[in-house]
């Protein structure tokens, strides 16, 4: 029986409520699901390797969930991170921080060793550094600095080598990926918050994302909110509504825009996956068909979904976000997916993988043959579950995807790498001729 004809079975056994389209993730654990719309078109062969969390990422209650990160040091061995998510709603004192190594392309991994910070903080982010140092972005919930932390053994140990504080605002945590840059600068999206007043609607108060940036390898950080700016709006109790698509911010991306992943093309171009999310605003509704909007949520969000933006510059100032469009102008990304992160492959070849929250939670990649123009419908299931994702692209071509799973009447959260290996061009382009 072939694989098609297993997800049919599984399907009709579903119900109707069920859809091709949301349902399998994998049959086998060394496949892909390749489908479009309610069609499966194949599978694309992988390896899936569970990591081992020592304990540390016991779930307690049903919404926890893990980020997942994964480097590259300059001797080719692959570090992968698991450990708790961050921001107020989210964070989960038992999922402690573990590191891990691979030393043959991330086929088999060492065991896992914990990490604990100097002071109680959670990893949110990590990269390895051009003189491969780890750097690390950590924080708490409702907390008013961000911890900068260096590790020089490896991620053995670790020592805090600067913070960011929130003033004028009231909270800040990580809010995206640490991303060194050609030039060596070190940039990382990080969100602001001052809540809205006791008793009022959430949508009144300050929730903004900015994008700090390094030229000294982590000690000093610049692009946070600008004082002279906020502290008048801030102190004055006002809020920042965005007035259109086009609104930006002073050193800043988009209002309502959450989650940021960045990613760096050979040409110098940074590309990023915005959360577009928020307090429903009137012109929403305006460009709700658009843009891939849905009926309001329960807290009466139209848009929860990524969109794309490029930056010439660095990082200082993006282009007016849009969404993941096809050819016709179409949105591929509606309300509910969301978490995107971005690799540039090559050839004109940009990879989006990102997580599905409607149906069985998924992680998704999507593909680009434009430079990111626009992109094919063609989804590729990598797994059930969901969680923040980071990946590596090895130089065959093989990407290696580092996951935190978080599943549905699971007593555990687990952290998964996936090795494969996108379709080539031609691959992509023969599969929207089917």
């Amino acid at each position: 029986m072939n694989i098609r004809s297993v997800l049919l079975m599984i399907f009709m056994a579903a119900g109707s409520a069920t859809t091709l389209a949301e349902y399998p993730f994998h049959v086998d654990e060394d496949q892909i699901v390749v489908t479009r719309g309610d069609r499966i078109l194949g599978t694309l062969p992988c390896e899936r390797i569970a990591l081992d969390g020592n304990g540390r990422w016991t779930r307690l209650h049903a919404v926890a969930y893990l980020r997942g990160h994964i480097a590259r040091t300059s001797d080719g061995n692959l570090y992968a991170h698991g450990g708790g998510a961050y921001g107020e709603y989210w964070v989960v004192k038992s999922c402690r921080d573990v590191f891990f190594v691979s030393e043959n392309d991330g086929r088999t991994w060492s065991k896992g060793w914990n990490v604990d910070l100097p002071q109680e903080r959670m990893i949110g982010t990590f990269t390895v550094l051009r003189d491969d140092s780890f750097l690390a972005m950590a924080t708490e919930p409702a907390d008013d600095v961000a911890s900068f932390y260096r590790s020089t053994d490896r991620g053995q140990t670790w020592k805090l080598v600067s913070e960011f504080h929130a003033a004028p605002f009231n909270n800040v945590y990580v809010d995206g990926n640490l991303l060194q840059l050609q030039d060596g600068s070190i940039v990382v999206p990080t969100h602001f918050q001052v809540k809205a007043p006791e008793g009022s609607d959430w949508g009144l108060g300050l929730s903004l994302q900015f994008v700090l940036r390094s030229t000294d390898g982590g000690k000093m950080w610049q692009g946070g909110p600008d004082d002279k700016i906020w502290k008048p709006i801030i102190e004055s109790k006002l809020t920042v509504l965005p007035v259109g698509p086009d609104s930006a911010l002073p050193g800043g991306t988009f209002p309502g825009c959450y989650e940021t992943g960045v990613a760096q093309e050979p040409s110098g171009r940074l590309i990023a996956a915005l959360r577009f999310s928020g307090p429903q605003r009137p012109w929403h509704k305006t460009i709700m068909k658009e843009w891939g909007g849905r009926q309001a949520d329960g807290v009466g969000r139209i848009f929860r979904q990524v969109m794309f933006s490029t930056s010439q510059d660095g990082g200082k100032t993006w282009a007016t976000m849009r969404p993941f469009f096809d050819a016709d102008g179409e949105p591929v990304i509606v309300q509910q997916e969301t978490n995107g992160q971005l690799i540039p492959l090559g050839d004109g070849r940009i990879a989006l993988v990102h997580q599905r929250r409607f149906g069985p939670y998924q992680i998704i990649a999507r593909f680009s043959v434009d430079n990111g123009k626009t992109w094919l419908h063609e989804e590729y299931r990598l797994s059930k579950g969901f969680g923040f994702t980071s990946s590596v692209l090895l130089d065959d071509g093989t990407i290696v995807t580092a996951t935190g799973q978080s599943i549905s009447n699971d007593d555990n959260n687990r952290v998964s790498i996936i090795r494969w290996k996108p379709p080539s061009k031609e691959e992509l382009l023969a599969n929207v001729e089917q």
